[in-house]
């Protein structure tokens, strides 16, 4: 992060960045069951994907286009973790392997704030991208991007944030009831997009 700050060592930044993914990722493989091939086959299929995507992005995108494509590249990294906890949930009520007791509570609080973490990136993430950009383009119609922002909004988030909350509780009182899940991605969608909504489009570096 340190090295991500000044345009002299940001490559280095990056690079040491990249490093620590791939790490993360072979460690991750290192301590699957070697006898699963159809694991192994998605994911190498999910990382070549990926990888070309990024390869094709990152040499056509112009560096004026940098942030957008920082910020898109953002949002990706929160859906995966939005995605890999809501599947954790959904696998773990459709198979009734439900945690109990202290496992529950670690468990499920973990899940939904990494959810909540999660989809507020991805959503805020792509409205900033918008931003940076100015509009968006939908059907050969521009459509500009809005900065709204009035102070009662700061109640709604805050009204917001307590629904999430007490959804989380109720996920833990009730951990097979999916309805819970969606009401909180639902509402961590919109979140995000009222904590960037109010902020112009020349502050969204900073975001």
């Amino acid at each position: 992060l340190k090295d991500l700050g000044h345009p002299r060592t940001a490559p280095t930044g990056n690079l040491c960045a990249a490093m620590g993914m791939l790490l993360a990722v072979i460690v991750t493989i290192a301590q699957m069951d070697f006898g699963l091939t159809n694991n192994f086959i998605l994911i190498g299929a999910g990382l070549a994907i990926g990888g070309l995507i990024g390869y094709v992005m990152a040499v056509r995108v112009q560096m004026t286009g940098m942030p957008e494509m920082v910020a898109l590249f953002n949002g990706f990294g929160g859906a995966a973790s939005a995605l890999v906890a809501a599947s954790e949930v959904f696998r773990r009520i459709n198979q009734n392997d439900l945690p109990e007791d202290l496992e529950l509570y670690v468990a499920w609080t973990a899940i939904g704030l990494s959810s909540l973490v999660g989809w507020v990136t991805l959503t805020g993430s792509l409205l900033a991208m918008m931003k940076l950009k100015g509009g968006v383009e939908i059907f050969g119609t521009w459509y500009r991007t809005p900065t709204w922002g009035p102070s009662w909004l700061n109640y709604v988030k805050g009204l917001i944030l307590i629904g999430i909350a007490g959804l989380l509780y109720m996920t833990i009182e009730e951990p097979g009831n999916q309805d819970y899940v969606i009401a909180i991605i639902a509402l961590s969608c919109i979140l995000g997009i009222l904590f960037v909504l109010p902020i112009g489009g020349a502050d969204m570096p900073v975001v």
